[in-house]
């Protein structure tokens, strides 16, 4: 990986080399059966993807998006984890993802949604083309100075194929919530350099990108209680705005501005 070097706004356009996402490729070949058992195997996991997929039909039916024939792309797809439930709120959806055998899951859980083997820094898609995108943990900025960098060609590609005003929303890492801590506990040696949420909001906005929706997931995680109640609690929790930044994973939906 080459060095990654503030410049202009702060930020560098440089791609991820070819030999870093073969890397990628081939460990989600390789894991693929694997990823997808254990995506919800784990109750903190269920939980997740419920907060995660009712995020998703807030924002796409709050701003008129869940509903027949609207055209949705799945940035790092995977294993399909989203797709069914968009394809049965009307949606007509794209996944793109590098591992083949993660596709070939997904495409045996959505047999309708289309899927594209491809990188998402280099979208080989029509401009103009989509009327919301997700990119659910495909793209993390872990450490501004560098996953700023890394990730702005994947963003841009997002803009050209947006259509105007398009829906996108984002599932990141949020090293403001408590949880956090619990899976990079040794980042706490460089709690100076990580992508806190002001700084992914303002430089999301430094691309066109405004927020309008936030929210977090697992806030706060009790493993004897079931999944619905959970789910109750964090919706509560949400009602206090500062708690909507809390949250393992911070979940900011966006409108491409022009």
């Amino acid at each position: 990986m080459s060095v990654y070097a503030l410049f202009h706004l702060g930020i560098r356009i440089d791609k991820p080399s070819s030999k870093f996402l073969r890397r990628i490729r081939n460990r989600y070949n390789k894991i693929a059966k694997d990823y997808d058992r254990g995506s919800e195997a784990w109750p903190a996991g269920r939980l997740a993807y419920e907060r995660k997929r009712q995020f998703m039909a807030y924002c796409l039916k709050k701003y008129g998006l869940m509903r027949q024939g609207a055209l949705l792309l799945d940035l790092g797809c995977g294993t399909g984890a989203y797709i069914p439930f968009l394809i049965n709120g009307g949606l007509r959806v794209v996944g793109i993802d590098l591992s083949i055998n993660m596709l070939r899951i997904a495409k045996q859980k959505a047999p309708r949604a289309e899927f594209v083997l491809a990188s998402m820094y280099d979208l080989p898609l029509r401009t103009d083309t989509f009327d919301a995108l997700i990119a659910m943990g495909a793209i993390q900025f872990h450490f501004s100075a560098t996953h700023f960098g890394i990730h702005k060609p994947a963003l841009l590609e997002i803009q050209r194929t947006a259509k105007k005003r398009a829906m996108v929303i984002f599932e990141l890492n949020n090293p403001i919530g408590p949880l956090y801590w619990r899976s990079f506990p040794s980042d706490i040696l460089r709690i100076r350099k990580l992508a806190y949420p002001w700084s992914v909001i303002k430089f999301l906005a430094s691309l066109r990108f405004k927020v309008i929706e936030v929210a977090s997931c697992i806030l706060i995680f009790f493993p004897i209680y079931g999944i619905s109640l959970q789910l109750k609690m964090e919706n509560y929790a949400e009602r206090i705005p500062i708690l909507r930044f809390l949250g393992r994973f911070l979940l900011l939906c966006t409108a491409v501005c022009s």
